[in-house]
């Protein structure tokens, strides 16, 4: 019983990771494609954007090794009990 079980999971994932990779769409099924058509006919001179390197002198800031991370104290518990 366990065996038929497994197999009909296998089975499912299959199915599912070919459906949701679109390689069921020869068949008829598949995901929606999602696409956004109104924000590339709203865009403002999309021609004028350049993308360059990063410049060689500049180099991204990191902590240094030697400094400790930064891990919160956890706070003490409330106390339920009311000074008596």
């Amino acid at each position: 019983m366990w065996r038929w079980t497994v197999l009909a999971l296998v089975a499912a994932n299959g199915a599912f990771w070919l459906w949701s990779h679109g390689e069921l769409r020869s068949v008829g099924w598949g995901p929606l494609e999602v696409a956004e058509p109104e924000r590339m006919k709203t865009q403002i001179q999309p021609e004028a954007l350049r993308v360059t390197p990063q410049d060689a002198t500049t180099t991204p800031v990191t902590p240094p090794a030697s400094a400790p991370l930064a891990v919160p104290n956890p706070s003490p518990a409330p106390s339920t009990a009311q000074g008596k």
